[in-house]
């Protein structure tokens, strides 16, 4: 089979299940903000304590202080139970709609 026909394939796929495309463009879009957020993250971390170190003229001399943000806190784990709310929605509507018998009688569970 030539490249092309997989191409088409793979084509036809996404167009016939475009629910399903839209939430795997969106779970792929998600995963790359938290890949590029947490990358930021440790790059400022890094210049952070290379900064600190040429400062205080030796590695051991620096000093991080840590708190709690409640307000940070609170936020983040609002986010996080929308984002497992939205992403268990789908399959419960789905589940939802099955009849069991048919559910257990298809070919994918024997």
């Amino acid at each position: 089979m030539t490249i092309t026909k997989f191409f088409t394939i793979a084509y036809r796929n996404l167009i016939r299940n475009g629910r399903r495309t839209a939430l795997t463009a969106l779970a792929v879009a998600l995963g790359l903000v938290v890949v590029m957020a947490i990358s930021a993250l440790l790059a400022g971390m890094l210049d952070t304590m290379l900064a600190d170190t040429v400062i205080e003229g030796m590695a051991f001399g620096t000093t991080m202080y840590g708190g709690f943000a409640p307000d940070q806190f609170i936020i983040l784990s609002l986010l996080l139970l929308v984002i497992v709310l939205l992403a268990s929605l789908y399959p419960a509507w789905y589940a939802a709609r099955i009849e069991p018998v048919e559910a257990l009688l298809s070919p994918s569970c024997q």
